[in-house]
């Protein structure tokens, strides 16, 4: 199985270009004003034009209201959708949109404790406990998902050089990167990105090979 890859984080149409055109396929944008790689919803308008069909354009909120997730699917319909705070199951679901639910991994019991609430979520992205919901830059115990065997999309400090690792651990469904991929906040980094993909393509040829 390929492991998808979405890049988030998402502030300028070269970002968007360069990451479609080496194969990701989700692009993220923040729409949560605490992130440094927050876009509000003009620039989101125009950002949404360079994500070409057939790639996800994602749309994270973090406790958002609903004005807001109905404003941004009146720009983007097509989103999938990312709850990222401490938003109800009904909340998230009443958008008639798939969505995904991120859980900060605390413990064996995280994802657990997850999917019990959050049952009809389409996917449940993992990621490193911060008091700004995300976006640490760091990663977590891994060991804490060892045992998963569901399909997860794995976040929190990914970068080319332990991406391989995460993918032979854990096999997950899909990588999400942000800060792992950039120069600095809201600027990627071509070199960064192609070498995260390549990362990606290798552990995937390595587990192929193992089964």
């Amino acid at each position: 199985m390929r492991t998808r890859i979405k890049m988030c984080g998402m502030c300028s149409k070269q970002d968007i270009e360069n990451a479609c055109s080496l194969g990701v396929d989700a692009v993220g944008f923040i729409l949560y004003p605490k992130s440094k790689r927050y876009v509000e919803l003009d620039a989101l308008r125009e950002l949404v034009k360079s994500v070409p069909s057939f790639i996800t354009p994602v749309l994270l909120f973090v406790n958002p209201n609903e004005e807001l997730v109905r404003q941004a699917l009146e720009i983007v319909p097509n989103a999938l959708l990312q709850f990222h705070g401490q938003e109800p199951a009904d909340f998230c679901a009443s958008f008639k949109r798939p969505w995904i639910k991120a859980i900060p991994i605390n413990s064996a019991d995280s994802l657990k404790e997850a999917k019990r609430i959050y049952g009809q979520a389409q996917a449940f992205l993992c990621d490193t406990p911060t008091q700004l919901w995300g976006g640490s830059g760091k990663t977590f115990n891994w060991q804490l998902l060892s045992d998963n065997s569901e399909k997860i999309i794995l976040a929190g400090g990914l970068t080319a050089e332990n991406v391989q690792d995460a993918i032979k651990a854990l096999s997950p469904y899909a990588v999400d990167v942000c800060s792992g991929v950039e120069r600095e906040p809201r600027k990627k980094d071509f070199e960064r990105m192609k070498k995260f993909i390549e990362q990606v393509g290798l552990a995937d040829s390595a587990m192929a090979s193992r089964n």
